[in-house]
């Protein structure tokens, strides 16, 4: 009895990035992140130089200043930085993929596994 399995992921093989940018989410899906890296980082240097926000504004600014940047610093805001909801939703798609790719993984594995122990007893029966 053959069992044919057919499952198709398009993204196999592709990276996160090809898969963002084809839904069309790349740049955002980017910019948010570079948005909370620099949170988190902002949040580290806090953390560890026991500065206050308006103690880092103040000195990011005199670096700013110094570089001549035409940057002014009005405050340091650290939010929350969630996803758009298109990444919840492509994040769900490749999560619920890898684990139809697993299903069908382990599906095979035990036909396999019963193919085998069959043909083994089968051989058993004609030698014995």
């Amino acid at each position: 009895m053959a069992h044919g399995v057919k499952y198709m992921n398009q993204y196999t093989g592709s990276d996160f990035d090809d898969f963002l940018a084809e839904e069309g989410i790349l740049e955002e899906v980017t910019a948010r992140a570079h948005k909370r890296l620099l949170a988190l980082q902002l949040q580290d240097i806090m953390d560890e130089t026991q500065l206050t926000k308006t103690e880092l504004a103040e000195r990011m600014q005199t670096i700013l200043n110094a570089y001549r940047s035409g940057v002014y610093i009005q405050g340091i805001a650290i939010r929350q930085a969630d996803p758009p909801q298109a990444v919840n939703e492509a994040f769900k798609k490749v999560t619920a993929a890898q684990q139809d790719a697993q299903s069908y993984i382990n599906r095979a594995n035990a036909y396999s596994l019963q193919l085998t122990q069959s043909l083994y007893y089968q051989n058993l029966d004609n030698n014995g």
